[in-house]
């Protein structure tokens, strides 16, 4: 009974075994079956789109109705490879009339939106940018507020958008696609931003059509373009459009807002600026003090005075400029002060490096400092010598009256061999008028030590 059994065993396994190879073999038949006709119609294919390249005419709309009978599935690959690299060859509305007419930006389109493969979106997107159809524009901006896509294929779209918008914006009729650019300048693309926000500008005929659009684009790489589009403009007739910026909650927006205010001047907007000196962040703050540097006003000069507080360095070093460029001599001793801190000098020093030579020299002049001793003498890193400086423009500028401003600037100081110094004034220095002053200073030293000593 065993050995029937045995042998029964014997019989199924060896007809299993006949069963899996036969199965292995005819799908391995079938395959390379499938493979040929897969190949031949590939081959087909690109015979096809090689005839349709060189065809003209009647003989071109023929193929392009053969090429339409082909799944877009087998036709989706083969367009890409084919006509890669070779697309300056082919008239590039004819090349994208042939993607549109046979459903392969459909196809695109739908695996953009369907597809749960992020690496099939990615190269949607990749292919779309190549073609180049403005038509595909919305649908990749549409992928990239999607707040559900990736961010690489969210980085694909920028890119894409980036590579077709400059492209279309070279085209003739580009001022067509208005409304397009407008949604554009929500990329956080810089470059492209850039580039959009120039050409909108130089649509002179239509910004009573733009401005509306812009306005109401609310993001703030948007925000930023819109800026950049008033910025080019440059016209005080649209200040009442900017206005709304300065209070925005991102401080970059702010910023550009008060620069592009301030460069028409207009002494209407001056209340806004000293508004702006009291804003929480420092660059809005310099920028608004720079604003309302060409400002001979009052009110202004009082508040920019009220920064010499402010915990940037540089933002005080800009108010001590601010100061001797308007020449304010009544507060030239609380200025002055504050050249006694090293690291206070320092930054002073970095910030009129930026200023004209002749603003330089006259912040020199107000300061108490002969410019030319100073820089030939000590340079601009002289950020620990100020003390060595000033007495050097007091005893050897050919300036009398720095001379005596540089004395005046070491009497705020009030070291302690300052008499020394006064003395030798006194009785040295050429011009009467500065010994006078040096005579005088050394006396009211001396009443306020005698007072003292009492």
């Amino acid at each position: 009974m065993s050995e029937r059994l045995l042998e029964f065993s014997i019989y199924v396994l060896t007809g299993l075994i006949f069963l899996i190879l036969s199965w292995v073999f005819v799908r391995e038949l079938l395959s390379r079956l499938r493979n040929n006709k897969t190949q031949l119609q590939h081959e087909k294919v690109l015979a096809l789109f090689s005839k349709w390249r060189v065809a003209k005419g009647q003989q071109k709309t023929k193929l392009e109705k053969q090429l339409k009978a082909v799944s877009v599935s087998i036709l989706e690959p083969i367009f890409f490879e084919h006509f890669e690299g070779i697309w300056m060859e082919v008239e590039k509305q004819a090349f994208q009339k042939l993607y549109e007419a046979l459903g392969i930006q459909d196809e695109l389109r739908r695996v953009l939106k369907e597809s749960f493969d992020p690496l099939k979106r990615e190269n949607a997107v990749l292919k779309m940018a190549s073609v180049a159809s403005v038509q595909d524009i919305p649908f990749i901006l549409d992928a990239f507020h999607d707040p559900s896509e990736t961010p690489q294929v969210k980085q694909c779209c920028v890119k894409a958008i980036s590579d077709m918008a400059v492209g279309v914006m070279q085209e003739k009729g580009a001022v067509q696609n208005i409304g397009l650019f407008v949604q554009l300048l929500d990329i956080p693309h810089p470059d492209l931003r850039g580039k959009i926000a120039k050409m909108l500008a130089s649509l002179n005929g239509r910004i009573q059509t733009l401005i509306p659009h812009l306005i109401e684009l609310k993001s703030d790489a948007a925000k930023t373009g819109v800026l950049e589009v008033f910025s080019h403009w440059n016209r005080l007739e649209y200040a009442q459009f900017l206005y709304d910026y300065l209070d925005d909650i991102n401080p970059d927006i702010r910023k550009n807002a008060v620069s592009i205010l301030a460069k028409f001047q207009d002494e209407k907007d001056i209340l806004l600026f000293i508004q702006r000196l009291k804003d929480p962040n420092l660059e809005v703050r310099i920028a608004a003090l720079e604003a309302l540097a060409p400002f001979q006003n009052q009110a202004a000069e009082s508040s920019v005075l009220k920064l010499l507080t402010d915990p940037s360095q540089k933002v005080r070093s800009k108010v001590l400029i601010f100061m001797a460029l308007h020449g304010k001599e009544e507060h030239f001793r609380k200025l002055v002060s504050k050249l006694g801190d090293v690291s206070f000098q320092e930054a002073f020093l970095l910030e009129l490096q930026a200023h004209k030579s002749q603003e330089i020299e006259k912040v020199f002049e107000f300061i108490g400092l002969d410019v030319r001793i100073f820089l030939q003498k000590y340079g601009w890193e002289a950020c620990d010598r100020f003390y060595e400086a000033y007495l050097e423009s007091a005893k050897s500028s050919l300036d009398a009256k720095i001379r005596r401003r540089a004395l005046s600037a070491i009497m705020v100081w009030e070291r302690t061999h300052i008499l020394e110094v006064l003395k030798e004034i006194s009785e040295s220095d050429p011009d009467h008028e500065v010994r006078a002053y040096a005579k005088s200073k050394l006396l009211e030293f001396h009443k306020k030590r005698g007072l003292h000593e009492r």
